[in-house]
């Protein structure tokens, strides 16, 4: 038989734990409610190896042209963009098709918005280089982003509970779990806190990987299965990239990201191309066609004096050209590559 006086003392410390850290939960929340502004960022970030894995590339480009000797003369351009522009860009063929003598230098993550393109760019604008020219692939989806799951306007369930509305009633409770609800932004903050202290220690291993490497590829089938494209558009949907609402309340926050980014290539010297980047029919005829337009237009106006050249190809790829609704596949990679190299062979001119 178990004696239960011997669990007395640790119980009591357990308790005594746990209402503390009730207390402490419920102090927190209604202190800084339940999701502060200055721990949950609008949007889903970018993960800490995303962004080192793009500083590790930009550290050897940096070595390249430190030692290169004769080859540190060596222009180069550079293309932005998260996981589609991976997929969709072959750089050689770029290269090759356009007949510059410049090399091709990619920056991509996995994300969806103008943040996430500014996050992966960051590194690359601390470093000094200089590229002759910045092509930023973007989708107009990107100013609504992946916004995360906004904390309801109250946190008494009372009304939802005398509709019966359950399922409402038990999301609004669980925001009352302060931790819980945060964890995410926790985790974030302390991977890029030990991301920071390993830059300040030199302890991020140098890579020996040539600059000019393409950039390793996801393992996407020519044509994903039902099942993957009803999840991905789902996704689509829960992001709002469908709703004109969503753009309404992120689109000016998000654009300005790209006017700052665009404003720091030029700064370097560089010329700067936006390319609307392909989508499947489905995509295109969803997302709320104001939204291209919003984004040309307040390009135009605010650099006026020197616009950045704006290449549409939304439409340019046929829906066999991709694997998914947004990743082309090899046959839409090369199709697209060289429609974009030859738009840039006619609309870009160097000075010799």
């Amino acid at each position: 038989m178990i004696d239960l006086k011997n669990y007395r003392y640790p119980a009591l410390i357990g308790g005594g734990l746990g209402l503390l850290l009730l207390a402490a939960n419920f102090a927190l929340l209604a202190a800084t409610g339940p999701a502060p502004g200055w721990l949950v960022p609008a949007r889903a970030p970018l993960t800490v190896k995303i962004i080192e894995a793009n500083q590790a590339r930009v550290d050897s480009l940096q070595k390249f042209y430190r030692l290169g000797g004769q080859k540190s003369t060596t222009p180069f351009f550079v293309f932005v963009g998260m996981s589609t522009a991976r997929e969709g860009i072959d750089p050689v063929l770029l290269q090759t098709t356009w007949g510059v003598d410049m090399k091709p230098f990619g920056i991509c993550g996995n994300g969806g918005s103008m943040t996430d393109m500014a996050a992966i760019s960051a590194g690359f604008f601390q470093s000094g280089l200089k590229p002759t020219l910045a092509i930023l692939c973007v989708h107009p989806a990107f100013l609504v982003g992946r916004p995360l799951e906004a904390p309801p306007e109250s946190l008494n369930p009372t009304s939802s509970l005398r509709h019966h509305q359950w399922h409402e009633a038990i999301r609004i409770v669980s925001w009352w779990n302060w931790f819980s609800s945060n964890r995410v932004h926790f985790q974030y903050l302390a991977e890029g806190f030990y991301y920071r202290i390993r830059v300040i220690c030199g302890a991020i291993p140098p890579t020996n990987k040539s600059p000019w490497e393409p950039l390793q590829r996801f393992d996407y089938p020519k044509h994903q299965d039902a099942d993957r494209l009803n999840a991905q558009l789902s996704a689509f949907e829960g992001y709002g990239w469908f709703n004109r609402r969503e753009y309404s309340i992120h689109q000016q926050a998000q654009a300005k990201v790209l006017i700052d980014t665009i404003a720091r290539f030029q700064a370097l010297g560089s010329r700067v191309v936006v390319v609307f980047m392909p989508e499947r029919s489905e995509v295109q005829k969803r997302i709320p066609s104001e939204a291209k337009q919003y984004l040309v237009d307040l390009l135009k106006q605010h650099f006026a004096q020197a616009p950045p050249l704006i290449l549409d190809f939304a439409a340019a790829v046929p829906d066999d050209g991709f694997s998914d609704y947004t990743h082309m596949n090899d046959l839409g990679r090369s199709e697209f590559t060289v429609l974009l190299a030859e738009a840039l062979k006619k609309a870009v001119k160097f000075d010799n």
